[in-house]
């Protein structure tokens, strides 16, 4: 009987409890030091290897931008010298007499068969060079042009698309990433391709239309408007005028004419019948 206690007692089940700090550790899988660390110097590799071809690939490009960007002297030359001549111009006008002058020989028609460029700005802003290339870039489309019939080329893509010839368009490359520098010379080549015919088209040009405005539109203030022959270096009209639109009609403007810039339809436009009214008073003057 005895032994029969002795033996129930040794087979007594005992609860499972969570294991000890001790054998925990004694359990734990040993880290495989060697293998983590081959694993992270190759992964350390990979990643200066990607970095460096990165690097050598932002070089490359780096270098033909500049090539092909200092490769355009002589363009760049002709389009600074007649954005410099505008200018010229723009600022002598706007700081000279504002009477009537029109040349003897002077002829609406004649302006027609040659290529123009048109520039309109508030007066304010054509005191400096830099004030007026801001002002033409943010030139709205208007109709005085298309009412007098000219189709000139407006000075706000003379500035806005020819800017990829200034030397502020290679500036700043070390800072751009590979990324950037693919955008860079893909307009670049875009520009030379599809734009630089044009734009020295317009350095080319035969006569410049400035419209000055003294208020805040063409409707209760007057205008200052001078044509130039580019050729001759000479003035064909100074005029200041005012709108009567209330007394035009928007038919004043020939079938299927667009403002200057712009598709827009013209119909029912109160802004057509200023522009024209301008117009027809600028034709009035240069009648002979």
């Amino acid at each position: 009987m005895n032994q029969q206690q002795h033996n129930k007692r040794v087979l007594r089940l005992v609860p499972a409890r969570p294991p000890g700090e001790e054998d925990a550790h004694r359990y734990r899988p040993r880290v495989p030091w060697r293998y983590v660390g081959a694993a992270v110097g190759v992964l350390l590799l990979v990643v200066l290897g990607y970095v460096w071809k990165e690097q050598l690939k932002a070089a490359e490009l780096r270098e033909r931008i500049l090539r092909v960007h200092g490769g355009l002297a002589e363009p760049r030359t002709s389009y600074m010298a007649f954005r410099h001549e505008l200018e010229r111009l723009t600022s002598a006008a706007a700081a000279g007499p504002t009477d009537t002058l029109v040349a003897p020989d002077f002829q609406l028609a004649d302006l027609q068969s040659g290529r123009g460029t048109y520039l309109r700005i508030p007066l304010a802003a054509a005191d400096k060079p830099e004030h007026i290339a801001q002002a033409a870039k943010q030139m709205l489309p208007d109709w005085i042009p298309s009412c007098l019939g000219l189709k000139p080329t407006t000075t706000r893509e003379l500035y806005e698309i020819g800017e990829f010839l200034l030397p502020s368009f290679v500036t700043n490359l070390k800072q751009k990433n590979v990324l950037q520098l693919r955008v860079t010379d893909d307009t670049l080549n875009r520009r030379i391709k599809t734009d630089l015919p044009n734009l020295l088209a317009t350095t080319r040009s035969d006569w410049f239309m400035l419209v000055l405005q003294e208020g805040d539109n063409r409707r209760d203030q007057p205008v200052r408007a001078f044509i130039w022959d580019l050729k001759r270096d000479a003035l064909l009209l100074r005029a200041r005028v005012q709108s009567q639109g209330v007394v035009l009609s928007a038919r004043i403007l020939s079938q299927g004419v667009t403002p200057t810039g712009s598709a827009e339809n013209p119909e029912n436009s109160a802004e057509a019948v200023n522009d024209c009214s301008i117009a027809s008073a600028l034709k009035k003057l240069a009648t002979p």
